[in-house]
């Protein structure tokens, strides 16, 4: 069993004993969003969980999302995924840990001159998701009108797969993807091709690259379906802190495991056991 500190565990990450320690790890993104969002108000509380977490020794996968989606696609697996982020990331990390004050920080080369410096990952959220969450949008939405559509055409009923359906209120188009599951994970496959597009153009052939599918972000995947699905049934909009959120799931991988740990709602929502609270690791 392996624990996943998202970056809400983080900030305790001094409570958790050493044994659950080590079966932990955090990642780069997790690293990201805590310094990312550090200003001369937090920034003492933010440098000492940095240094907890470096005397703790946590194991940190240094890889960053997007390469782990795309060695999730075999069709991909010739296109070098050139990384140059990681060391000006530890670069900017080392900077905080070794500066006096926010000020000192603010003013170093790391901060402010490097190419990957504090306002690219500061804006990164914003940038990486962007197109990954309006293609969910546009999705959603043509969902949205081809089942009112069909509903409207037919009594209130679906037919899906030999299926009928009735759809009265928002809360029967949940229990609608619930059984039609592939439908939503079509969505989050067809999101995920947005972001392909951003790094390679249109230099890649989707169809094929949608069937290469391997498996290896399979809880991110039904992760994100089962937060669309709700999203759905609701009528509300996906919102871009919750997809960065989503998005710490690629580093479950697919293997049961594998568990997240966080005091955050929106894995046990969609994940169910496969998410932890921050509590059963400082027992």
């Amino acid at each position: 069993m392996k624990y996943y500190l998202e970056t809400n565990a983080l900030y305790s990450i001094g409570k958790v004993t050493p044994d659950k320690i080590a079966k932990s790890f955090t990642s780069a993104l997790a690293l990201v969003e805590l310094i990312s969002g550090v200003n001369g108000i937090n920034f003492e509380k933010r440098q000492n969980i940095l240094k907890k977490i470096i005397d703790s020794s946590v194991f940190v996968d240094w890889k960053m999302p997007e390469q782990i989606i795309f060695e999730s696609f075999n069709a991909l697996c010739d296109y070098c995924f050139d990384e140059k982020r990681i060391e000006p990331l530890q670069n900017l990390i080392g900077r905080m840990l070794y500066s006096s004050d926010f000020y000192g920080f603010a003013n170093s080369y790391e901060y402010k001159c490097q190419k990957y410096n504090f306002k690219y990952f500061k804006e990164l959220d914003t940038d990486w998701s962007k197109g990954f969450v309006d293609t969910v949008a546009t999705g959603n939405g043509d969902i949205k009108q081809a089942i009112f559509s069909a509903v409207a055409q037919n009594q209130n009923k679906i037919y899906s797969n030999g299926n009928v359906y009735v759809i009265n209120k928002p809360k029967d188009l949940g229990a609608f993807f619930c059984v039609e599951h592939l439908l939503n994970r079509s969505i989050t496959f067809l999101a995920l091709l947005e972001i392909f597009k951003s790094i390679l153009g249109d230099n890649f052939n989707e169809k094929e690259v949608y069937d290469s599918y391997n498996g290896l972000i399979d809880f991110y995947i039904d992760g994100f379906s089962n937060y669309q699905r709700t999203k759905l049934a609701t009528l509300d909009a996906s919102a871009r802190n919750d997809f960065f959120d989503l998005t710490h799931l690629v580093y479950l991988r697919n293997n049961k495991q594998n568990f997240i740990v966080s005091n955050d709602n929106i894995f046990n929502v969609v994940l169910g056991k496969q998410a932890a609270k921050i509590e059963e690791l400082t027992r």
